[in-house]
């Protein structure tokens, strides 16, 4: 008898173990899934600082870490002053060449060179109240920088093929059925509202509403003085 309740007792203890380890291979296979982020939910970046080296570098890093681990379908809120029109076109050149879906958004003002960033768009909005602002290209130069023919020429140049360049971009996004109108806003200056960009084909349509409640939501961050970020990109986190 006492080996038959030992042979029992060892029996139960190894039922009690092997029950063990399947709850705990469970507890582990459900605390991976709870940590993999949701790759359907889009990327939604807040954009309302200058277009220039830094801040597209900043939206550069975010877009890749995101793409790197299979995120594909990405939102642009846009709402800048432009700036440089070069920087502009590398992050028109990075989002047009990723292959995921990319939608801009103009929730205030789409001026000068982030008409490039907004062009980039597979869908474009724009909120009722926004505008878009086209303009020439133009050089500034700092006090006491000597002047000749040759340098002004140069300068001229320059100007004439960063007006080629944007007008490339929305000639496209616009499917080249309003070449004159760009060129001539490139000349001087020019003011569409949400109506005109839809006319011209710059939009999809008016949408009042922006906010994506399932979004990841990031923002590009002010420079400091030091050209650095004033506060750290934020990281992707998705929501639990």
């Amino acid at each position: 008898m006492p080996n038959r309740s030992y042979s029992i007792s060892i029996a139960v203890i190894a039922a009690l173990l092997c029950v063990t380890a399947v709850a705990q291979q469970y507890s582990t296979q459900g605390a991976a899934q709870q940590q993999q982020p949701d790759m359907s939910a889009p990327y939604q970046i807040t954009w309302v600082i200058p277009v220039d080296s830094g801040s597209v570098n900043q939206m550069i890093r975010l877009i890749n870490t995101q793409v790197r681990i299979g995120r594909k379908n990405f939102i642009i809120l846009i709402s800048s002053q432009g700036g440089e029109v070069l920087a502009g076109l590398t992050a028109y050149n990075f989002l047009h060449g990723l292959g995921v879906n990319i939608t801009t958004f103009n929730m205030g003002q789409v001026d000068s060179a982030a008409n490039l960033i907004f062009c980039a768009g597979n869908h474009r909005y724009a909120l009722p109240d926004s505008r878009f602002l086209l303009h020439s290209s133009y050089s500034l130069l700092p006090p006491g920088t000597p002047l000749n023919a040759d340098y002004l020429d140069g300068q001229s140049q320059q100007i004439q093929s960063m007006n080629r360049l944007m007008a490339n971009v929305l000639n496209a996004a616009t499917n080249n059925k309003h070449v004159a109108e760009i060129e001539a806003a490139l000349r001087g200056q020019k003011i569409l509202t949400p109506a005109d960009a839809k006319a011209w084909g710059l939009i999809d349509e008016e949408r009042e509403k922006y906010f994506n409640p399932n979004a990841v939501i990031a923002s590009l961050e002010p420079a400091s003085n030091n050209g650095t970020p004033s506060t750290p990109p934020p990281l992707a986190s998705d929501k639990k």
